[in-house]
């Protein structure tokens, strides 16, 4: 990050001799030049909108739409959700300042509506099957069988439940997808709280580990 600090456009005084379009667009090519899946790139753009570094030569939403562009450059490549969508919409996070008094501030954290926009895109388009089967939970503190949940990372994609069912609502009907609804209309009377019974016989559950974004 320091070297990225334009402080008192020290950077582009001492190497563009003042011109601040050329020292942006050096740092831009930098990112635009990173491999496939862009994890590392990802994460430091993060790092930076997430710290609230100022003077990192381009702004908040330059970092931001370069994040977005590697989620959805990295959806249009793949045809499996994995890890790393996961890690690159985390990612396109970003903190934001908002006065609250004469010397206090307060911070929030947003996804931005494009992110989750891609994301939904992807699960829908080209593998809805296995993104449900990575939401399903079972309990981690003991072994239970047949007891589930569904993970609350759906409310960073989708903002809430409400959203979520909606948006099931409109994929084309498999039998999975009944079988999902089943489940998350057992799991909806318990108001997404606490895990519940289902026996499962068209998702096969992994051994999934929450899935968390903080």
């Amino acid at each position: 990050v320091d070297k990225l600090d334009n402080y008192e456009n020290k950077l582009q005084e001492k190497y563009y001799q003042g011109n601040n379009q050329s020292l942006k667009d050096f740092v831009i090519k930098i990112f635009k030049e990173a491999e496939s899946p862009y994890i590392f790139e990802a994460e430091f753009i993060h790092h930076i909108n997430a710290h609230l570094y100022k003077h990192i030569v381009l702004s908040t939403e330059e970092y931001q739409n370069i994040a977005i562009n590697y989620l959805e450059t990295y959806c249009d490549a793949v045809k499996h959700i994995d890890s790393d969508i996961f890690t690159l919409f985390y990612n396109t996070e970003i903190n934001i300042e908002t006065s609250t008094g004469p010397s206090t501030i307060s911070i929030s954290k947003e996804i931005p509506l494009r992110s989750k926009e891609i994301f939904k895109n992807f699960i829908s388009q080209k593998d809805l099957k296995d993104y449900l089967t990575r939401i399903i939970e079972r309990p981690s503190f003991q072994k239970v069988n047949n007891k589930y949940r569904i993970s609350n990372s759906i409310e960073y994609i989708f903002d809430d439940w409400n959203n979520f069912k909606e948006f099931l609502s409109i994929q084309t009907e498999t039998t999975f997808l009944v079988e999902f609804m089943k489940f998350y209309a057992l799991y909806e009377e318990t108001n997404f709280q606490k895990f519940i019974d289902f026996d499962f016989k068209e998702i096969t559950i992994k051994n999934n580990k929450e899935i968390v974004f903080e």
